[in-house]
């Protein structure tokens, strides 16, 4: 924990004061540090801005997660579900740490429930998707791999949804990679 996010403090570091070679790392993800150094550009200091951005993160995962868990249950058990998540002791001071965990949990979540959410075919959802896709990349080492997954997931939904066309499907995963 504290290595990982020492690590992070220095990137943040390095990118508020413009030390462009040393905020990027080619073994390490960007997303993170490059919105808490934007934090840390406006005057907040390095460790809080840290600490927002996976802030924001967890909070923002209360929208899609609603929207998952309504796809399954009544609207007042997706509220009682996203109540304890938040309420979570474990969730709440794991992901509002300083790592990068916040962002790939809210990014898996989206693409779930965008993935699910669909009943039929959209444009609109497949194109979310490809930024989801290359959010959940830049924002943790082993996203490309998850992207993977979720694709293929994604693309058995459609298939599912959509079986009386089924090039119409794979053309839209081709898309949503393409948007990535």
């Amino acid at each position: 924990f504290y290595r990982d996010s020492s690590l992070y403090y220095e990137m943040v570091q390095s990118f508020s004061i413009g030390d462009w070679e040393n905020a990027f790392r080619l073994n390490l993800p960007i997303l993170y540090p490059a919105l808490a150094g934007v934090l840390a550009c406006l005057g907040i200091p390095s460790m809080p801005s840290m600490l927002l951005v996976s802030g924001i993160f967890y909070a923002l995962t209360v929208f899609p997660l609603f929207h998952l868990l309504k796809q399954f249950f009544t609207e007042k058990q997706s509220l009682i579900g996203v109540v304890l998540f938040m309420l979570h002791y474990e969730a709440a001071s794991y992901y509002c740490a300083p790592l990068l965990d916040s962002g790939r949990i809210f990014f898996i979540t989206a693409l779930m429930a965008l993935i699910f959410s669909s009943r039929g075919f959209s444009w609109k959802k497949l194109t979310l998707c490809g930024i989801c896709y290359a959010a959940l990349s830049l924002v943790r080492s082993e996203g490309i791999i998850l992207s993977g997954m979720l694709m293929a997931a994604n693309l058995i939904w459609l298939l599912f949804q959509c079986k009386e066309n089924f090039l119409r499907s794979v053309a839209g995963i081709f898309y949503s990679v393409a948007v990535m």
